[in-house]
């Protein structure tokens, strides 16, 4: 049987990462066995644990997954997924793919991955069989009996310099020629096309994971097509910060060809760093994880990978049911759940988040762009946000709500225009949460985010693509003024739409 629909959609934003890995498997025939007609036992880890935490089983016409029976019985442990809750309970299809499929990479990234090794991009088990080890975050998928290759990583000893035009070429063209021989994987998702998973030094430079330790940092280039994405996405990620919003720190850099990338810590990630002979967390309040600086390690330090989950992983959606539209989540359901630390204060902080996609004009805010972190204490957390941007200024997406918010029963699609007094009525009973808090939190952040906005463009000196993002937000205040009656002000400036996009002054 098929084990994934098709994915409609290919987001050009959001994918996940892998690094490369020591010891991989026999790298793939031209066209390697489909999981269609033969039984295949895959051993699923969770870096951090020694043994096995579950299998993953198909028999030629049904796939399973079972946590293994000591794994189970232990206290206390980590869920794989928020999804597939820790038991004896063996899981069918329907429950345990969309965790698994949604460790695989998107859109045009999968095709590329299904077209290399010749298989059907929706052979779930066997695609996850060659590329399962180097899939992103903690945890590794391999062949029954054979042993993880995720480690911990020493830096400087485990990682290796790789220059600037050998890392661009590496994104450009998706080969991962560059690397040291002997070094990685031979094939690994980290370069199919337009990031890089990478450990970025204090002193700017790049280094490669070897011998399986973990990555710190994503070095993303623009999507093609889509001018100034580099600084649309910086900018929106430093005024979520500014704005309050635990979010990741940007940090916009030249390539060789005045070729301009932005590098992000990664969330997924905690290092400790070497002193004497000790070691300190860097974390600070005596939080027990920390990411990555946005300005890079300094060693000696160790790098540990953090158990995270994306929504779309959390809820049970497969990658391509990520939008409500496509039959996906409403944002309730994200607001909902209770196996969180700190519920109040989760709900709370995931709708700030919303508040402020839907007024950067962010219609890509969807299920698999808001994570979950398990920490090493065992308590789940909303993760850092990330991979924020102002869609609003390429007409070419569609606008509106990616996740919809209080929309009417059986209704699939909202757009921004659609979201008033009525849907916050709807949303608030579905809560069990008042309408006129959510309405309060907006009307907060919409007399704040212009001035917030203009501060930031002045101080850190972005250019004109912030200024468009600006006038996007100026858009998006000006409808919730007429939908809510707010009376926040917005200057001409800040609102100049024309032909589906926006304009700057000469």
């Amino acid at each position: 049987m098929n084990t994934t629909p098709t994915d409609p959609v290919a987001d050009p934003v959001a994918d996940p990462v892998a690094e490369p890995v020591a010891e991989p498997p026999a790298a793939p025939r031209s066209r390697a066995l489909s999981s269609a007609d033969r039984k295949l036992v895959l051993d699923v880890y969770l870096d951090g644990h020694a043994s096995v935490v579950g299998r993953l089983v198909h028999t030629g016409t049904e796939t399973t997954f079972a946590y293994d029976a000591a794994y189970a019985a232990a206290r206390p442990r980590a869920p794989l997924s928020l999804s597939l809750p820790v038991g004896n309970h063996v899981y069918g299809p329907r429950e345990a793919l969309p965790y698994f499929e949604n460790l695989m990479p998107e859109g045009r990234r999968l095709n590329a991955v299904a077209l290399q090794l010749g298989l059907d991009r929706r052979d779930v088990m066997s695609i996850l069989e060659h590329v399962g080890r180097d899939c992103a975050g903690a945890v590794s998928i391999v062949p029954g009996g054979e042993q993880p290759s995720k480690t911990p990583g020493e830096f400087p000893g485990d990682y290796e310099e790789i220059a600037p035009a050998d890392l661009l070429k590496q994104m450009e063209t998706g080969i991962a020629e560059t690397r040291p021989k002997g070094k990685g994987h031979p094939f690994s998702l980290a370069g199919v096309q337009g990031k890089a998973a990478v450990l970025m030094g204090s002193d700017g430079r790049f280094y490669q994971p070897t011998g399986g330790a973990p990555s710190t940092h994503v070095v993303k280039l623009p999507d093609a097509g889509h001018a100034g994405m580099i600084e649309n996405e910086a900018f929106c990620l430093e005024l979520a910060r500014v704005m309050g919003l635990d979010a990741v720190e940007p940090k916009v850099v030249t390539l060789p060809g005045d070729r301009p990338a932005i590098v992000v810590p990664r969330f997924d990630r905690e290092v400790e760093r070497h002193h004497h002979g000790d070691v300190e967390p860097s974390a600070e309040d005596g939080a027990d994880f920390a990411l990555p600086s946005a300005d890079g390690i300094s060693g000696p330090a160790t790098v540990r990978r953090l158990h995270q989950e994306d929504f779309a992983q959390a809820l049970g959606y497969t990658s391509d049911r990520k939008y409500t539209k496509y039959g996906g989540p409403s944002f309730e359901q994200l607001l909902v759940l209770d196996k969180v630390d700190a519920v109040a204060r989760y709900r709370l902080s995931l709708l700030d988040a919303l508040i402020f996609n839907i007024l950067i004009g962010n219609a890509d805010a969807h299920a698999k762009n808001y994570s979950l972190l398990h920490g090493r204490d065992f308590r789940t957390r909303l993760a850092p946000l990330y991979d924020l941007l102002s869609i609003a200024l390429y007409p070419d997406f569609h606008q509106g709500m990616a996740l919809t918010l209080g929309a009417e029963d059986g209704k699939i699609e909202q757009e921004f225009d659609e979201l008033d007094r009525a849907a916050l009525e709807r949303a608030g009973v579905r809560l069990k949460m008042r309408a006129s808090l959510i309405e309060g939190r907006m009307r907060s952040a919409a007399s704040k985010i212009l001035p917030a906005a203009h501060r930031l463009r002045e101080e850190k000196g972005y250019g004109v693509t912030a200024l468009k993002v600006i006038s996007a937000i100026g858009v998006q205040v000006r409808l919730l003024n007429e939908k809510f009656g707010f009376d926040v002000k917005v200057n001409e400036i800040e609102f100049q739409p024309k032909g589906g996009g926006w304009l700057t002054p000469s």
